[in-house]
């Protein structure tokens, strides 16, 4: 999948890395937050958002969400102020 994504879109270069459980990749990710050096991708799991977003480790997306797309957003995951 991310050669196709790669190939198909030049002059972006998507590098899939492996990090383990997501237990082991909470634990780097939270030793690259403190060093400053997130990744600008990540799939997380959900229950951990609330700690990054309370250190100001995200953006807010909510700018980024027309009232349109959040309908295709379950609600349970997205509401607006929360990221």
């Amino acid at each position: 999948m991310v050669d196709k994504y790669n190939n198909l879109y030049i002059g972006v270069k998507v590098n899939a890395v492996f990090q383990g459980s997501y237990e082991q990749m909470e634990t780097k990710l939270l030793t690259a937050a403190v060093v400053g050096q997130l990744p600008d991708v990540v799939q997380e799991k959900f229950e951990y958002m609330d700690l990054y977003k309370e250190e100001g480790l995200i953006p807010p997306i909510n700018a980024f969400i027309t009232e349109h797309d959040s309908k295709d957003i379950f609600p349970s995951i997205y509401w607006p102020g929360r990221f």
